[in-house]
């Protein structure tokens, strides 16, 4: 944080809060919204100085006249002027008017420095209003509400990344005339103007940054995500096998003893059974954005969840002499036919695809071998979601302190930056695979059949959670009404408190984009690609600003020893 951001990160972690609150994804609006328009400044982590202009456009589809007014940390203040000429939005847009700019030179003076919510609520009569409130940072150079001169004869200038670094910068406060000697950076918007990112005094030093609490919030959660993954899965006790389906192993055991009793007991059972493999579902998903240490080292990750699916094989050992209950499940070769998609497989359709339930527990009943692999597909899912939970355990391999204390403390990171970059590289690659394999790749083939969890028809949901890990992890909290935890969000406002915004707002917009896509998602991949193709660009667009962290954030960044 430099000298000229006095802010505290609770104010400002609030405050996003708020602009998170009030958003409404445009691009994404119901259908029955009469309003389409287009916020172009200030964006989300924007950081703005001095008199910087509001501006952006709007229209209604109706014809009518829209109205659109300034809001400053979630209030209305003032009206904006509206509307000019813009002939490129008429150009886009058919049924746009040629008048449909706004805009409002404003000042920045009139707020405090530090983290603010800048946004327009647009309204036209009988329409539904529009609001977008953007979280961005104010700055005063030099701590001047208002600069007079800016004297560069003795500022010196190069290059870093794509920013440039002028240091030696003379300001003059426009009210005191006082001086002070500044160090910025400039860096380029897409409104095709530089402006400045940073503002400190030279010399400032930059402190070290202890993130051992962050890593042991963050640890924390991997295990409760973990215990909440053994909870929702645990199989009954060899001596207690009553009907139950509290949890999928013991859904599963239930299910199997009833259809090979009774198949209207079974078929009344099943929605039971389905629901409990969607519970443990979601801690698994939410765990994808950590798929490191003994979720990979000891192989859980594939056993669990490998797709796609060898139906061919898995039918093939239903129906050789083998038997089930002792079959070698241990090669890298069976990994393809067990786990979660294994159970799902088996627990929403029969053989031949059918999803009735009467054809699925008609299956079940009609085959012992095929009961006792659903059985055995439980019993060994659980031994690895046990195994899972036990390794994170502080009370048992305690893997949570490997991370929790990186460093001088742990066998598996040198130092904090190693454990830092880890959290960071795996929420980049559960964003990356969402952008490609989970949904680019079913797009680009117009074809739900390497779609995950097709067929139960979860994928949105699975999407939607795996985004929920990344959040998670951000935030380094599991219990969505845990507000003490430290997250990444905490090391990343310290270092580059923009960034933070971005990423925060990505990770609401690539949430918003998958909502948006109507279920199933496997139909809408042709019956709605612009949705879908929304949702991976939110996706893609997750994968870079989290990249940032990486190359700007940990890369420069004085971790304590």
């Amino acid at each position: 944080m430099t000298a000229s951001q006095p802010f505290t990160i609770s104010t400002w972690k609030w405050l996003l809060g708020l602009s998170v609150f009030f958003l409404t994804l445009l691009i994404s609006a119901p259908s029955f919204a009469r309003i389409v328009m287009h916020h172009e400044s200030p964006r989300s982590g924007d950081i703005v100085s001095g008199g910087t202009l509001i501006a952006g456009w709007a229209y209604s589809t109706k014809g009518t006249d829209v109205t659109v007014k300034l809001r400053l940390d979630g209030e209305v203040v003032e009206e904006i002027p509206c509307c000019g000429p813009r002939t490129d939005v008429q150009a886009g847009h058919t049924d746009a008017p040629l008048e449909t700019s706004y805009g409002l030179l404003y000042n920045y003076e009139n707020l405090s420095a530090g983290v603010h919510t800048v946004g327009v609520e647009v309204s036209a009569p009988g329409e539904e209003t529009v609001v977008v409130d953007q979280a961005v940072i104010v700055i005063f150079p030099g701590n001047f509400g208002r600069l007079s001169t800016v004297n560069l004869d003795a500022a010196e200038a190069s290059i870093k990344g794509n920013t440039i670094v002028v240091n030696g910068v003379e300001v003059t406060d426009a009210d005191s005339g006082e001086t002070a000697t500044i160090n910025i950076d400039l860096s380029y918007s897409l409104r095709q103007s530089f402006h400045i990112s940073a503002a400190q005094e030279p010399g400032t030093p930059t402190a070290s940054f202890d993130v051992s609490q962050i890593l042991s919030d963050v640890a924390h959660a991997i295990f409760a995500t973990y215990d909440a993954l053994h909870m929702a899965s645990e199989c009954p006790d060899s001596s207690q096998r009553q009907a139950s389906v509290a949890t999928l192993c013991a859904a599963v055991y239930t299910l199997v003893g009833t259809s090979s009793q009774s198949e209207a007991d079974a078929i009344a059972l099943l929605p039971a059974v389905q629901n409990a493999w969607r519970d443990a579902r979601v801690p698994w998903e939410q765990s994808e954005a950590f798929l490191f240490g003994p979720v990979d080292t000891e192989g859980h990750d594939p056993t669990l969840d490998s797709w796609p699916l060898d139906v061919t094989r898995l039918e093939a050992i239903i129906a050789s002499s083998d038997d089930i209950d002792t079959y070698d499940l241990t090669g890298p070769d069976e990994e393809a036919v067990q786990g979660f998609h294994a159970l799902e497989y088996l627990l929403f359709q029969d053989m031949n695809g059918n999803t009735d339930p009467a054809a699925i527990v008609a299956a079940l009943h009609n085959d012992p071998r095929r009961r006792a692999y659903a059985r055995r597909m439980a019993s060994e899912f659980v031994s690895h979601t046990q195994a899972l939970r036990d390794s994170w355990d502080p009370d048992m391999g305690n893997f949570v302190a490997q991370l929790a204390m990186a460093g001088p403390g742990s066998m598996t990171y040198d130092n904090q930056e190693s454990a830092m970059q880890t959290l960071v590289e795996s929420m980049v690659g559960i964003a990356a695979e969402l952008a490609g394999a989970k949904m680019g790749d079913p797009l680009a083939a117009m074809s739900n059949a390497e779609e995950e969890s097709r067929y139960s028809n979860n994928s949105r949901i699975d999407f939607l959670n795996n985004v929920r890990s990344i959040n998670n992890v951000y935030e380094g909290r599991f219990d969505r009404t845990d507000s003490t935890s430290m997250g990444v969000t905490d090391f990343v406002a310290d270092q580059d408190p923009a960034l933070d915004a971005e990423v925060r707002m990505a990770i609401h917009d690539a949430m918003a984009a998958i909502i948006a896509i109507p279920e199933p998602f496997g139909q809408s991949i042709t019956a709605y690609p612009e949705a879908v193709q929304k949702a991976v660009d939110a996706a893609a667009h997750l994968e870079t600003t989290l990249q940032r962290i990486l190359d700007e954030v940990i890369a420069t960044a004085n971790f304590a020893s």
